[in-house]
């Protein structure tokens, strides 16, 4: 026994620790129109790709029948996902509504055919770390349809996360985000990745963010496109759902921590509009390196 757990932790070791070693030189980025993501546009606002700024990042678009449902930028080198992107209709949130039973059904984690057993970390290789395999894209944001659901649970859409963290704040937001959906009746987008290399725990991100997306339009009748961001530290401080408005933080500041442009050549409103939201921003935002 003690031989399968020294076994697992190397796996971890070497899956998550590969995954953040940042000290590599930079390689130019490739323009977005090189990239996999041809059938996924749908899944970004204003169909705008990030251009990719390393070598070891591939582009995946997961489909179930046929239909896009969402996207992954993943790191081959690091293992685990750098970001996804989704979104949610109003006819498939009226569908998840009407039939959670997907959600109750027994869905078990596993490798993504799409990528090498070296490319990603092994299931297996969570065990006794303390962490939870984290969603960045919500299972049941996939819940409309069963082959979405279970597409959700490839290790390709899971980051390593503190359980106070995947159960409190970042379930929260990921809650308020089907919310909204209803309540404005109409679609919406959600950006999630990870960030940060912490000095004394290298095996996972020091940082999730989420971005939720609205389109708009100017008076002009020009598309435009408000966004709601977050930024939150992955630890145990915090195990409460209904805070994650306290992590809220302007755009500008997940585009600096990351270096990613999600919305290049977009009309992105300026400032945070509280009264399409529904929570006002704190005055001092969260940060997390």
């Amino acid at each position: 026994m003690r031989r399968v757990f020294v076994i697992l932790s190397l796996a971890l070791g070497i899956g998550f620790a590969a995954l953040m070693q940042s000290d590599a030189a930079p390689v130019p980025p490739m323009p977005s129109d090189e990239q996999g993501f041809a059938a996924c546009l749908t899944l970004f606002p204003g169909g705008a790709i990030p251009d990719t700024p390393a070598a070891t990042l591939k582009d995946l678009c997961k489909t179930a029948d046929g239909e896009a449902i969402f996207a992954v930028r993943f790191d081959t080198g690091r293992k685990i996902p750098a970001w996804t992107a989704h979104r949610l209709t109003v006819a498939q949130k009226a569908k998840i509504d009407a039939d959670p039973a997907y959600a109750k059904r027994r869905v078990f984690f596993s490798a993504d055919p799409e990528l090498a057993e070296t490319e990603q970390t092994p299931v297996a290789a969570y065990k006794n770390t303390g962490f939870n395999k984290g969603h960045l894209v919500r299972a049941q944001d996939m819940n409309w349809n069963a082959e979405a659901y279970r597409a959700s649970y490839v290790m390709s859409n899971m980051a390593p996360q503190r359980g106070a963290l995947n159960s409190g704040p970042w379930l929260g937001m990921e809650k308020a985000f089907q919310n909204l959906i209803k309540d404005k009746q109409m679609t919406l987008w959600s950006i999630a990745g990870v960030y940060g290399v912490p000095a004394d725990r290298p095996t996972a991100p020091n940082c999730f963010y989420k971005i939720i997306v609205a389109q708009g339009t100017d008076a002009q009748g020009d598309k435009t496109y408000k966004t709601l961001s977050a930024l939150f530290v992955n630890d145990d401080h915090d195990r409460k759902q209904t805070t994650w408005p306290r992590y809220v933080v302007p755009l500008e500041r997940i585009r600096t921590r990351t270096g990613i442009d999600f919305f290049k050549g977009l009309d992105v409103e300026p400032g945070f509009d509280t009264a399409f939201w529904g929570i006002t921003p704190p005055a001092a935002p969260a940060d997390c390196e």
